[in-house]
């Protein structure tokens, strides 16, 4: 004798889900269910109205149809992308308009006169 309820076993197959997903969903509670005890039912005419709500427009008039895409992403390159921004901060912070900064002139007298 069939009840209208259905297991998650069968509400996953008729969804086309997978019955982890679907334990998921039902523990967040986003989707209609009923509970027995430890039993999870589902009623079809639930299922179909939430399903429903997943449902995308038509697209829009003078739609092309081709999705949008970004532009193509390259590999990072870490090296250079440090490289740029050590050299960002060395030009800001230590010169800060100067043409060189006084933590680095002592050291440059030093070198000159043949101490380091």
């Amino acid at each position: 004798m069939e009840t209208g309820f259905m297991r998650i076993d069968k509400a996953a197959e008729y969804l086309g889900l997978k019955k982890s997903y679907l334990y998921l969903l039902v523990e967040r509670r986003e989707i209609p269910h009923y509970r027995v005890g430890r039993l999870i039912k589902f009623k079809q005419a639930d299922l179909d109205a939430w399903m429903v709500g997943f449902r995308v427009a038509d697209k829009p008039e003078g739609a092309t149809g081709k999705p949008f895409r970004g532009p193509k992403s390259r590999p990072l390159n870490l090296n250079a992308i440090a490289k740029k921004v050590i050299a960002e901060v060395r030009g800001t912070l230590y010169t800060d308009g100067h043409e060189e900064s006084d933590r680095f002139k002592g050291l440059r007298k030093e070198a000159s006169h043949g101490a380091l």
